[in-house]
Order: C-alpha cells, then sequence, then structure tokens
C-alpha cells in the first residue's frame, strides 16, 4: 500500500458486504401478479389469475395460497389489535392452497366446493376459477407465492365485483355482449347463454338494421 494511502478497516469491508446482499436479495424478490379486479354475474364464474416472477428456477415445493377478505372488512393483511402485545399482521381467512403438487381447498368455508384449480406451476401460474358466483362473494381476493429458497416478496390482490344477471357491468368492466348463443353447460345439462365476441359482418348487419329502421316511414 502506498504511504499516505487511506486504509479499509475489517468493519467497514463487512458492512459493505452486508449491504451488496441486501441489496441484491431485495433486487430478486419474487413478484407476484394479479388482475386489478374482475366482474361476474351472479350464477356464473370467474377466473381469477396470478402469475410470478422469481430469479430461480420453479421449486418442486412452490406453493401458491389464496386469500379472501369480504367486501366492507378489513384489509386482507391488516395489524392486530396492541392489546395482543405485537403487532405482526393477521391473515385473512385461507380459501385455498397449493403445495407438493397437490391443490387443497377450504371445506367449510363460503366457497366450499365452488373453487377449481386452473393453474400450472410450470408456467408460474397460480390461477383459481370461482364458480356460482354470489353477492357474498364481493370481495379482495390476495395470492401468495413461495418458491423456495425464493420466498420474500409482496402478495398482490384482486377485486371481485359481483353484479345482476342481465344489468350492465360496473364502470371499468370489459364486457362485450352483441351476439347470444345456447349451449349446454359442461356440469349440467342447463342451457346458459354463451358471450361471442361481435365480427364485423354482425356489426355491419346491425348498422343495417339501424340504418334500415330509421328510413321507415
Amino acid at each position: 500500500m502506498a504511504p499516505g494511502a487511506p486504509s479499509s478497516s475489517p468493519s467497514s469491508i463487512l458492512a459493505a458486504l452486508l449491504f451488496s446482499s441486501l441489496v441484491l436479495s431485495l433486487a430478486q424478490a419474487i413478484v407476484v401478479y394479479t388482475d386489478r379486479e374482475v366482474h361476474g354475474a351472479v350464477g356464473s364464474r370467474v377466473t381469477l389469475h396470478c402469475s410470478f416472477w422469481s430469479s430461480e428456477w420453479v421449486s418442486d415445493d412452490i406453493s401458491f395460497t389464496w386469500r379472501y377478505q369480504p367486501e366492507g372488512g378489513r384489509d386482507a393483511i391488516s395489524p392486530r389489535p396492541r392489546a395482543c402485545g405485537w403487532d405482526r399482521p393477521a391473515l385473512a381467512p385461507q380459501i385455498f392452497h397449493f403445495a407438493k403438487g397437490q391443490p387443497y381447498i377450504d371445506e367449510v368455508g363460503t366457497f366450499k366446493e365452488r373453487i377449481q384449480w386452473v393453474g400450472d406451476p410450470r408456467w408460474k401460474d397460480g390461477s383459481i376459477v370461482i364458480h356460482n358466483l354470489d353477492y357474498s362473494d364481493n370481495g379482495t381476493f390476495t395470492c401468495d407465492v413461495k418458491n423456495p429458497p425464493d420466498i420474500v416478496g409482496k402478495t398482490s390482490k384482486v377485486t371481485l365485483y359481483v353484479f345482476e344477471k342481465g344489468a350492465e357491468a360496473p364502470q371499468g368492466a370489459k364486457v362485450v355482449v352483441i351476439e347470444m348463443e345456447l349451449r349446454k353447460d359442461e356440469q349440467s345439462s342447463e342451457l346458459r347463454p354463451a358471450v361471442k365476441s361481435p365480427s364485423r359482418t354482425s356489426l355491419k348487419n346491425a348498422l343495417k338494421n339501424m340504418m334500415g329502421r330509421d328510413s321507415d316511414p
């Protein structure tokens, strides 16, 4: 070392290493993605999408957890009262869990026999479907993903809005109903309307009909 050059103490080197490791761990934290909100009519079904980014390969020990907080309730992760002696967050009730390659569905709650696992961990997909929607399903759903050793990161929330059949969807919902057809439900013999995307031909025919009606005496 040249005379007069500043020397680095072991404590400063250790502090620099700890800081760099902290920054690296934060940069590689797992990131979970969901829609901001979804909409569905009473009696229909809706898919709650959940995906994630991780710096690690998909682990055999990967897990997905869905929690639910009804509308008007506290946040899905809210602080416990100070009377308990601590301020650790109290988690909302768990309604679904996937671990060790197996889905586990709440068998006693409001979503009993109404949740279907449609995700695929190989594609970093932890999505579920909720069948037979009801007004009481309005609320916030939280998706949490653990991909060991990558287990640090924030959860993601999606808000579900359920509206009456035949009514207009809440503002912001991307629902288009122009053509309807009857189809058999896959799980019952009941005929249900299926929404189709508008084609150019259907739009042209609709405009012609409107123009024809306007020209009638």
